[in-house]
């Protein structure tokens, strides 16, 4: 049980060194601030 968890959080790790992975996980991030500013935007334009 010990080693799974510790073999999961390596293969976690390794999946952070592939560039596509990288990529991916920087266009999810992008995308969730893109949403959050065009969903604030409108509240500071209207205060």
């Amino acid at each position: 049980m010990r080693n799974r968890g510790k073999t999961r959080r390596q293969a976690s790790l390794n999946h952070a060194n592939h560039p596509i992975c990288q990529t991916a996980a920087f266009i999810l991030i992008l995308v969730y601030e893109m949403r959050r500013l065009i969903e604030l935007e409108p509240k500071m334009r209207f205060s």
